[in-house]
């Protein structure tokens, strides 16, 4: 082994850091650990939430088109939304008669989702049209979810980060520490 001078240590380390111009572009300083440029590095925006909601609007519409082949929509709800959303999608006011004969939803309940979904089931008129849009609506919740969490959850991929409700450090009631209790008077 030979001995190294400090000022060789140093040329090595600059060397393993910077990468050749013609490699990366101009200006490609690379980070200490990767190898990878820093303007590679750079935060943006995570695919996780995206491919998280992805997978959750897979998940809610097998369960809940599943539940309705199975007959096991155990709710009048499905059957009242989608007369209403039958209703928009042919250009009239929502009504339902499993409410009463010519029941008027707006005066009941008024939601302008169920008729941003009138297109929708204009093309393919079925209640399983309603359980998609459902899956993806919820689904979209998600990506929101997961980006407003506190940094002390940890990462994208801290998995029982989402059962935790406060952070380390705070507390979540009153101090019951001996130091702010009262104490009595020792005799």
């Amino acid at each position: 082994m030979t001995a190294r001078t400090e000022g060789e240590r140093a040329d090595t380390a600059a060397r393993r850091t910077v990468a050749p111009a013609e490699e990366h572009g101009p200006a490609a300083d690379t980070g200490p650990r990767t190898g990878r440029p820093w303007r590679d590095r750079r935060p943006g925006p995570r695919a996780d939430p995206y491919l998280l909601a992805g997978v959750f609007c897979v998940l809610y519409a097998v369960v809940s088109v599943s539940r309705y082949v199975r007959w096991e929509s155990r709710s009048w709800d499905l059957g009242i939304f989608e007369q209403a959303v039958r209703s928009y999608a042919h250009l009239r006011l929502p009504v339902s008669d499993l409410k009463g004969p010519d029941f008027a939803l707006l005066g009941d309940h008024f939601s302008p989702v169920t008729a941003l979904i009138a297109p929708f089931y204009r093309v393919f008129p079925s209640p399983v049209t309603l359980l998609i849009a459902q899956a993806v609506l919820f689904a979209v919740a998600v990506v929101p979810v997961t980006r407003g969490r506190p940094p002390c959850w940890g990462g994208a991929r801290a998995p029982r980060s989402a059962l935790r409700t406060d952070c380390p450090g705070e507390s979540s009631g009153p101090s019951t520490s001996t130091s702010t209790r009262s104490r009595s008077p020792s005799r």
